[in-house]
């Protein structure tokens, strides 16, 4: 999928640019006027929804906010959030993005997102085959690992919290994942372990499990 950045009216020029996975960001270095401040700061968004083609086509603008009004030229080194963009997730996997500035362009493939280990677990479960489960809310991701060390991630698209009426109070949670399944824990009262259940795609549910909130 590509993704295309154009310069804002404060022009720039893209002398090179890469993806920092580590950091889900484009590490670029821009040339741009200026001379009387260090007033330069630099982000990006993203121009409208994306065509749904394939790959997918996105478009968005680097956008250059300065009160220094000097005409000299400038060189920096900056780091361009594509999560404070809305660039993250599945949806951008493998992305290629075209990183436009006045009259130069240099195209940027996404290594991939953030690996899920980079980002601590909000719950962690061993289901009744043994296989290790963790919930990323922050990557929106479930991830399996089997007992013979295969790892596989399932989007969450849906996240359902409620409290149940018993004595302890019950908090209950579903994950609606992308596979058709949905993943359910539940904890009672403050206690940090609990139970969890896959709700199978038939309709079927598995044996409970131990869960712990992390």
């Amino acid at each position: 999928m590509g993704l295309v950045c154009v310069s804002a009216a404060n022009a720039v020029e893209v002398i090179s640019a890469r993806h920092d996975v580590d950091t889900n960001s484009i590490v670029a270095e821009l040339r741009f006027g200026g001379g009387l401040s260090d007033d330069h700061k630099f982000r990006l968004k993203l121009d409208g929804a994306c065509a749904e083609s394939f790959p997918v086509q996105c478009s968005a603008e680097i956008i250059h906010s300065t009160t220094d009004r000097g005409e000299a030229l400038r060189r920096r080194t900056v780091s361009l959030s594509l999560a404070d963009a809305k660039i993250q997730g599945d949806y951008f996997q493998d992305a290629k993005i075209t990183v436009r500035g006045k009259s130069t362009f240099v195209v940027v493939r996404l290594n991939g997102i953030p690996a899920p280990s980079k980002v601590k677990a909000d719950e962690e479960c061993v289901s009744h085959t043994g296989s290790k489960i963790q919930i990323i809310s922050k990557n929106r991701l479930v991830t399996v690992t089997s007992t013979e060390g295969e790892k596989s991630e399932i989007t969450i698209l849906k996240t359902t919290s409620r409290l149940l009426e018993s004595n302890p109070t019950q908090f209950k949670t579903t994950y609606e994942l992308k596979d058709g399944r949905s993943l359910i824990t539940v904890y009672r009262g403050h206690n940090k372990t609990g139970t969890g259940q896959w709700l199978r795609v038939d309709g079927s549910y598995s044996p409970e499990f131990k869960c712990k909130n992390l």
